[in-house]
């Protein structure tokens, strides 16, 4: 049936302006008009279909499961810079291993025409990783490109199992449980500081840095409200967690760590909001931050620190597996190349030069070794013309 509001939008004006003719019924709604609509948006879409020979294909999919644990799995086309929904698959009750995928990904390939497919860009799952390695030893022509957000909060979750880390993560949750497990503790809470806290997501990790600044943006609150009468004759004085929550929230040092860990997962989290974004975002941009996202971490440590070391290699891992045997840099190189002039020679060549330091382009290597000294008669050459 259709609800009562979107019947009232169009009835009511129906009515007035054309005086005997009858509004149609849900029942119509959701047949004969469903049915034209979706033949008009085929055919709207097919005017897309022309550009895949010129241009390419790439095939996105993610998975996702509701709170009903229904399982399905996405996929969406880009091409020439639009961006439309495939088709979705019912997951449920499937066991969603690495050959449930590459069947269905094989599946949208062969529909989409294997001539077209340029690549898939999927997450690092395990499964999703093995189902794509499958695809191309098939179509050798067709390359895998790990999702960047997916990529930055694996990351983030690699860093965040880090002990000193942890401890303060854990230190906040435990705080966090106790003041929100307590409707009139709760509320004083919120009285007190001025608002709530921002609860962490347990399969994104981003969100521990949001949770963790919502501590930090109250601090001086929080130290206000331990001293303060409330507090000291709660209801809740006799619970261990009083007493652990009062000794972190006025002790400097335990501010300290969460700032510390804070000025560490900044920098990630940049580039996951950067990827994450819903605005059209380029890929020298997000190499750009990434590399900056990097010098920022590199410098929270001293120069002979052997934590340093442990940091930059969880971030250098992550890396490699976005850019090895992926048109990545080859889209950033080919962005430069028709956006910029001779002015941004050095820069392309500084960007590529640390690119090679940090990594292993396996297939393109010998072409970027020589990048530094050809980027500037090529790119004289697109100025002049």
């Amino acid at each position: 049936m259709l609800p009562y509001f979107y019947y009232s939008c169009y009835s009511c004006p129906m009515s007035c302006c054309c005086k005997g003719v009858p509004p149609p019924k849900g029942k119509d709604i959701d047949g004969i008009y469903l049915h034209q609509n979706y033949e008009e948006l085929q055919q709207y879409v097919s005017k897309f279909k022309d550009d895949w020979p010129t241009y390419g294909v790439t095939i996105m999919s993610d998975s996702w499961t509701d709170p009903s644990r229904m399982s399905i799995i996405n996929f969406m086309i880009f091409s020439n810079g639009r961006m439309y929904f495939h088709k979705s698959v019912n997951a449920t009750g499937h066991m969603q291993n690495s050959q449930f995928v590459y069947d269905h990904i094989k599946e949208v390939i062969q529909e989409v025409g294997e001539e077209n497919v340029v690549q898939i860009v999927t997450d690092n799952g395990s499964n999703f990783k093995k189902a794509c390695l499958d695809i191309l030893r098939v179509y050798p022509h067709i390359t895998w490109q790990p999702c960047a957000a997916h990529t930055i909060n694996l990351m983030l979750k690699e860093i965040g199992n880090f002990p000193e880390i942890e401890a303060v993560v854990s230190s906040c949750k435990r705080i966090s449980r106790f003041l929100y497990n307590h409707s009139t503790l709760h509320a004083e809470m919120h009285a007190a500081i001025g608002g709530e806290l921002v609860r962490p997501n347990a399969t994104r990790f981003g969100t521990n840095y949001m949770f963790l600044e919502s501590f930090w943006k109250k601090q001086e609150k929080f130290r206000v409200w331990m001293t303060s009468p409330e507090w000291i004759n709660s209801n809740w004085n006799s619970d261990p967690d009083h007493d652990y929550t009062y000794d972190c929230l006025i002790n400097r040092k335990w501010w300290e760590s969460v700032k510390w860990v804070l000025d560490i997962i900044s920098p990630m989290y940049t580039i996951l909001r950067y990827a994450d974004s819903q605005k059209l975002r380029s890929l020298s941009g997000f190499m750009s931050r990434m590399m900056h996202a990097r010098h920022h971490l590199s410098s929270a440590f001293p120069v002979d620190s052997l934590d340093k070391s442990k940091y930059l290699k969880v971030v250098d891992k992550r890396v490699e597996h976005l850019y090895k045997n992926t048109l990545m840099v080859a889209g950033i190189l080919a962005y430069y190349y028709c956006h910029t002039i001779s002015y941004y020679t050095h820069t392309i060549a500084y960007y590529c030069s640390h690119l090679i330091s940090v990594v292993v382009l396996s297939p393109l290597q010998p072409v970027f070794l020589n990048l530094q000294g050809t980027t500037r008669i090529t790119l004289e050459k697109i100025s002049h013309v």
